[in-house]
């Protein structure tokens, strides 16, 4: 599979660990396919690794995953490109809460929702050959609570971010055994970038100076998801930091979850991606 995998799409790939994976994967030899909201950082990017690595090649998607619109555009621009997988690195955290035109909150949206949507799309156009997505520990603090799916109402980000990361997770597994597409969820560990700016200032400093043994710089932290994209991966299980999921080279590790859960979280999936293709929101 790894031979075959020649032009990778990354969502979020101007970020911290986006970056890195780009860079990872150009020096692979791999071309590359932005899929980014930041055309300025989208131009630095593509012109730093030129300067490394002249021979690869980069093309790039104009997308912003808090507006469902533009998600579908980005669909329709990248069924006009060859490439052979995607991966899923975009997430946010530390947001103030707001309600998108999806009818769900910003968080659960970019997290979930507008990647999950991109990602069955481009599947049911037979556009690619594996799905890749940056997975977090998070994931298993998750509870589902079918009333306020993205906690909108206690605003509880921790809560929305932890719920956001599960659902793709599940829904994706489901999703891609249905298609038979290749399928890995990479757990990057702790490392420090725009995500976890909402940590205190002594964490940051603990984080960046006291503790680059332990929690892994976001280029160590971008080589899972390269190993994930590069091996297969069994649908219940993961690539993550090999000790604790923490720290450690890239290690292929049991997944905690119930098929009841995931059937209901791919059921709900669809059911949104079915409302946004008739331009409904949850409250129509």
């Amino acid at each position: 599979m790894k031979n075959e995998l020649n032009t990778i799409a990354i969502t979020g790939s101007t970020g911290g660990i986006g970056k890195e994976i780009a860079f990872e994967l150009a020096k692979l030899g791999k071309n590359l396919i932005f899929v980014d909201r930041n055309i300025n950082k989208i131009k630095k990017l593509k012109a730093d690794i030129l300067k490394i690595y002249p021979n690869v090649k980069i093309n790039y998607v104009l997308n912003d995953l808090s507006d469902i619109n533009s998600v579908k555009n980005t669909f329709e621009e990248l069924i006009k490109i060859d490439f052979d997988a995607i991966i899923l690195n975009a997430g946010v955290y530390n947001l103030p809460t707001e309600k998108l035109n999806s009818g769900y909150n910003n968080i659960f949206q970019i997290n979930f929702l507008s990647q999950y949507y991109l990602a069955k799309k481009l599947i049911e156009a037979k556009k690619v050959k594996k799905v890749v997505m940056t997975g977090s520990i998070a994931y298993a603090l998750s509870k589902i609570k079918m009333e306020d799916i993205d906690y909108s109402t206690s605003k509880n980000q921790n809560k929305i971010y932890s719920n956001s990361k599960k659902y793709l997770m599940l829904s994706l597994i489901k999703l891609t055994n249905k298609a038979d597409i290749s399928f890995a969820i990479a757990n990057p560990g702790i490392t420090l970038t725009t995500l976890t700016a909402h940590f205190p200032k002594y964490i940051n400093w603990f984080v960046k100076f006291g503790m680059k043994i332990i929690f892994p710089s976001s280029k160590k932290a971008s080589r899972n998801i390269v190993y994930a994209l590069l091996n297969d991966c069994p649908s219940n299980k993961w690539v993550s930091p090999k000790i604790l999921g923490v720290w450690g080279k890239p290690k292929i590790k049991k997944l905690k979850y119930s098929p009841d859960e995931s059937n209901r979280i791919f059921e709900f999936a669809n059911k949104i991606c079915d409302k946004l293709d008739d331009g409904l929101s949850k409250n129509a």
